[in-house]
């Protein structure tokens, strides 16, 4: 039953990476510009919410607002007119594909509740470079999208080691 059930799971995350999205990063200019905290939190607070949208970083030294979203989902003209609906114009003045990363599959035995579940996903988000994590607690699965030119698979198991786990990639 367990081997079942692992083979589900692991098929399921197969077809999810295979199933990549189309990740974009736009960079963004306001007028007005951001000049303090206030105006990165309007801005932060309020495109969160807009489908789509991935990430938002602000960079009040640059002036810019830099969002990461799924080109499936949203576009920049509907991005302009986010910003547009809480009194900023917007001008796009960059736009690139991202890599949709690499993805690794860990299997974490310690992992038995659902707040050890949340302590895994906590803290492996928080590790630069993973864009993504997703736990299933019945196949002890943890899920990693992450980006290989800013952290690889030890680093990820490095995170798992400050929270006193001893992980194992599924296909190890």
């Amino acid at each position: 039953m367990k081997f079942k059930s692992l083979v589900i799971a692991i098929a399921c995350f197969a077809t999810i990476a295979a199933a990549a999205k189309d990740l974009r990063t736009a960079v963004f200019v306001t007028e007005p510009q951001m000049h303090c905290g206030n105006c990165e939190k309007r801005i932060k607070e309020n495109l969160r919410f807009e489908k789509g949208i991935k990430d938002i970083v602000t960079n009040l030294d640059d002036k810019t607002v830099t969002i990461k979203y799924d080109a499936d989902k949203t576009t920049t003209g509907k991005i302009i007119d986010a910003f547009a609906k809480i009194d900023y114009a917007a001008e796009e003045v960059g736009n690139t594909a991202v890599n949709a990363g690499e993805v690794a599959v860990f299997k974490a035995e310690q992992m038995s509740c659902g707040g050890c579940a949340a302590k895994v996903k906590r803290t492996l988000t928080a590790v630069e470079g993973v864009d993504s994590v997703s736990v299933d607690l019945p196949t002890k699965a943890v899920r990693v999208e992450f980006n290989p030119s800013k952290v690889n698979v030890d680093g990820i198991k490095a995170a798992f080691a400050t929270i006193g786990y001893n992980v194992s990639l599924f296909s190890e």
